[in-house]
Parts: structure tokens; sequence; C-alpha cells
């Protein structure tokens, strides 16, 4: 009997290796108010056509953290208007989505200032 090692070139018979061809969000765009949370979904796609949720695998970043913050299952939180980029790594391949922060229509913590002339 003899050994084969499955780490090192092809095999005759040997199955191909399954590689991450692509990493995909939930959604391009998250939209939230002050104090809202939601949460993203990464999903890999392989070269054999399988894919799998690999949202808590992999790492999530976020430009601007007084904007959003994001954590590492991509539970996305709005702290403060504004825009940010949302960024996952998993293996070689990337996937981003914008988040947009604003405040509810009616919220009492707006104030507009009147200065005359």
């Amino acid at each position: 009997m003899s050994d084969v090692s499955w780490g090192h070139g092809n095999v005759a018979g040997a199955p191909a290796a399954t590689v991450i061809v692509a990493v995909t969000l939930s959604v391009a765009d998250v939209v939230l108010l002050i104090g809202e949370q939601t949460a993203l979904r990464a999903v890999a796609r392989y070269s054999d056509g399988s894919t799998a949720d690999v949202s808590t695998s992999g790492k999530w970043f976020i430009d601007d953290t007084e904007v959003a913050t994001v954590d590492a299952a991509g539970n996305v939180s709005g702290l403060a208007i504004g825009q940010s980029s949302i960024t996952f790594s998993f293996g070689a391949e990337q996937a981003r989505a914008l988040v947009f922060v604003n405040v509810a229509s009616g919220d009492d913590s707006i104030w507009f200032f009147v200065v005359p002339h």
C-alpha cells in the first residue's frame, strides 16, 4: 500500500482542490438611521460551484468608525450622520459595501439656528 500526498501537485484520480473564486455581500449599500443596526452576510463561491456563508470566518473592516461600526459577525451599527465603506476579506478575496447613516425626520436632536444679519 502506498501513501498519497494531497498537498503537492495533482495525483491521477485525485479530486481537484476547491478554491475560493469570489466573495459577495448580502447588499451593496446599507442605509441606517443613527442607533440602528443591521446584519451583513458574506457568501463565498468556490471553484466547484458550491457556496458557503463565511460571515464569521473572514475579517470585517470599516473606513470611518465615527460614522458606523461593524463587528466580527458583520453586524453594522449607525453612529453618526455620514457615509463609510465596509470591506470583508476572506482568503485572497474581498467584497465591499457602502454604509449611509442619517437621522430620522422629526428627531429632536437636530437643531437649526438662524443667525440674523
